[in-house]
This record gives C-alpha cells, sequence and structure tokens, in this order.
C-alpha cells in the first residue's frame, strides 16, 4: 500500500504503550477504511478528467460530422464549454466540498443523458460501457466522501497519532478539532 494516505501505526516506529492492542486494531482497520475512501475520491476525480477528455473528443468528432447532422458550431461548442466548466470545476470543487462536487457531476451526466435522449433515445444505449462504469465510480466517491470525515473523527477519537490525523484533514473540507480543549489548529 505505498500510496496510503495513512500508515500502520508500527509502521511509523510510532509505538504508544498507551493504547490497548484492540484499540491499535482498531484505529488500523480505520485508517485502511480511510484509505480505501481517500482512493474511491481519486478515482472519482480522475474519471472526471476522463469525461472531460471524451467530451472534448466527441465534440471534436461531432464538428467534423457537422454536415450529416443539422447541428451549428455554436451550439456544439457551447455544449462543449458547459460540460468542460462543470467537469472541471467539479474536480477542484472536490478539494473542498467532495460529496456536493461529485453529486453535481452525477446530476449533471444524468441531465446531459436526458436531453440527448429526447432527441434520440438510440444514445441511451450507445456507450452504455462508459455510462454504467461513469454511475458506479461516481457512486462510490460520493459514498466514500459521506464516510471519510466519520472516520476521521473516529480515528481521533481513538487517539490516532496527530500527524496522521492532520494528514487526513487536508483531505477533508471541515475542521476535525476537538471542540472545548483550548488547542488551535495550526
Amino acid at each position: 500500500m505505498s500510496d496510503d494516505i495513512l500508515d500502520d501505526i508500527h509502521d511509523l516506529g510510532e509505538t504508544n504503550l498507551e493504547l490497548p492492542p484492540e484499540v491499535i486494531r482498531k484505529v488500523n482497520f480505520l485508517k485502511i477504511e480511510a484509505n480505501d475512501r481517500l482512493k474511491r475520491l481519486k478515482q472519482g476525480r480522475i474519471l472526471l478528467w476522463v469525461a472531460s477528455a471524451i467530451t472534448l473528443v466527441g465534440t471534436l468528432i461531432s464538428l467534423n460530422m457537422a454536415d450529416a447532422v443539422q447541428v451549428s458550431s455554436w451550439e456544439v461548442a457551447t455544449g462543449l464549454a458547459l460540460s468542460l466548466v462543470v467537469y472541471i470545476g467539479c474536480i477542484y470543487w472536490s478539494f473542498k466540498k467532495p460529496l456536493l462536487a461529485f453529486s453535481v457531476a452525477l446530476g449533471y451526466f444524468f441531465l446531459m443523458m436526458a436531453l440527448s435522449a429526447l432527441v434520440d433515445v438510440s444514445t441511451l444505449y450507445s456507450g452504455i460501457a462508459f455510462k454504467l462504469v461513469f454511475i458506479i465510480i461516481m457512486v462510490r466517491a460520493i459514498l466514500a466522501a459521506r464516510n471519510v470525515n466519520r472516520y476521521a473523527n473516529m480515528l481521533q477519537k481513538l487517539g490516532a497519532p496527530t500527524v496522521e490525523v492532520d494528514m487526513l484533514r487536508d483531505y477533508l473540507p471541515v475542521d476535525l478539532t476537538p471542540h472545548g480543549n483550548g488547542e488551535s489548529a495550526s
């Protein structure tokens, strides 16, 4: 697990003798789960980049087929700009508000599928593999965004190393500092 954000307590050389073995096992399990959720967020961002690239390539193909389909270049360019703004905007937004960003991206995807189905129902079946993969990965990213904050709070309560909880905080949109203990976030 070389690309994990959080490591096993003992991998860091930090042996906390105050923590009983069952707590250490819980902490390590939560770290594994948090790493999995962070990877799903990363997969969601990568998929949005792929969707942006596919949209760009599809638009270029549409422009070359303008004679076969009655669509103006202005309409195609406007659709491309809107799609790129939404997808790339959601990528950057996902670093601050991942749940909302991935939800907007999935909603926009469904909206575009519905609009294209109004024009031609057969578009629902074209590219069905990509559409299914997109939906599955976006739903997993949305669920991961919901769980990552919960795992971070649980790790903090169990006494996970502060360095690792701080690293996890860097991936979260909310402040995880305990309330009422007088410590300031640095």
